[in-house]
């Protein structure tokens, strides 16, 4: 018998893709973006304008970080299976577990590899950016399966909605929701500002030590390794509670005080990483500087959607949808940057008016 594991998960998909998706005007607006990416990339490998230098292999690198994180989502999600749903007993079982594990590894094989064969051909070492694709993702798949010390603990929502003020202890609604918002962005730390002053601390830290010790790397290396901590620090901010964050339109909280709040950690991480290139001043650091620039500022902007979709939706179909458009985005972006400024745009603005009309309360 198939896997039930396997075919909750893929009913799970159709059902958040026929949700985010619901509307012609969301299934047009999708697959316009995806032809003109494709029409992009094969007009891109025809011409063969699209090159990297040799030493753009290292790119294959990016397979590890990658196949780690991926890793740890299935590990995490097999145990909210095994946890807090109807599949416990499936998710319980060993061989039903590895079933599930083998067949998540497609999920992050394909995007990889696609990604992998296309940095071979434009570095044109075909032999060395695979094996070392291969290598760092087989690595990264072997880290996050290594058994954490200690006792295991049930997974649990890092937050909840901010308790209203009382007379004893006096707190500001908005500065509530900012902690809240900061709690789960710093990984659930008991003090979120200590957390954030420490994850900005460390950001600058290591974008100064990595543009020493990237000076005399070649140019793709030397970016990668300035750009690498600011940018997972980025990511690990990005984690937000969908349920927190679908109940601030109720309570009243306005589209750009969410915005702001939720952009506010972000922000701060590409201010360090910026603070240490201009301390350190390496080889082409005004460039970084503006290249980082652009990373944030996509990053920022993929979290700001999220957080104005979550609201009266899911969350899986909140973020599939996200990521789609915004993937659907870059491929536009790629082509014709005028036309992809304008989509993110109008695409923000329907978004905000969205969130808008959840509103039951003005504080």
């Amino acid at each position: 018998m198939a896997n039930r594991l396997l075919r909750f998960e893929v009913s799970l998909f159709r059902r958040s893709f026929a949700i985010a998706f619901g509307r012609i005007r969301d299934i047009l607006l999708l697959a316009v973006m995806v032809m003109i990416a494709v029409a992009w990339l094969q007009a891109q490998l025809a011409a063969g304008t699209w090159s990297l230098p040799p030493e753009g292999v290292w790119l294959g690198a990016v397979a590890g970080p990658a196949a780690f994180a991926w890793q740890r989502l299935v590990r995490a999600r097999l145990d909210w299976l095994a946890q807090s749903s109807p599949l416990a007993a499936d998710a319980l079982d060993r061989r039903s577990r590895r079933t599930y594990i083998i067949a998540s590894q497609f999920g992050a094989a394909v995007p990889l590899g696609i990604g992998a064969i296309l940095v071979a051909a434009a570095t044109g070492r075909p032999a060395a950016t695979l094996l070392l694709s291969a290598l760092a993702f087989g690595i990264g798949v072997g880290l996050a399966w290594i058994p954490r010390p200690g006792a295991k603990r049930t997974h649990q929502p890092v937050s909840r909605a901010p308790a209203p003020p009382c007379p004893q202890h006096p707190s500001p609604p908005r500065r509530a929701a900012f902690r809240a918002l900061l709690r789960s962005q710093t990984l659930g730390s008991a003090r979120p500002e200590r957390a954030a002053a420490l994850m900005l601390a460390a950001t600058f830290a290591l974008v100064t030590g990595a543009a020493w010790i990237g000076a005399d790397q070649p140019d793709a290396l030397r970016f990668a390794l300035v750009a690498a901590p600011s940018l997972l620090a980025a990511l690990a901010a990005g984690r937000l509670d969908a349920e927190l964050v679908g109940f601030f339109p109720y309570a009243g909280y306005r589209a750009s005080f969410l915005a702001l709040a939720v952009a506010a950690l972000p922000a701060a991480i590409f201010a360090a990483a910026a603070a240490a290139l201009v301390t350190v001043r390496p080889m082409d650091w005004p460039i970084m500087v503006a290249v980082l620039f652009l990373l944030h500022l996509a990053l920022i902007l993929f979290a700001v959607a999220r957080v104005w979709l979550y609201p009266g939706r899911n969350r899986r179909s909140a973020e599939l949808q996200a990521e789609l458009e915004f993937a659907g985005l870059a491929g536009v972006a790629l082509m014709l940057p005028p036309l992809a400024l304008v989509a993110l745009g109008w695409r923000m603005w329907t978004l905000r008016r969205r969130y808008r009309s959840l509103m039951w309360l003005q504080l």
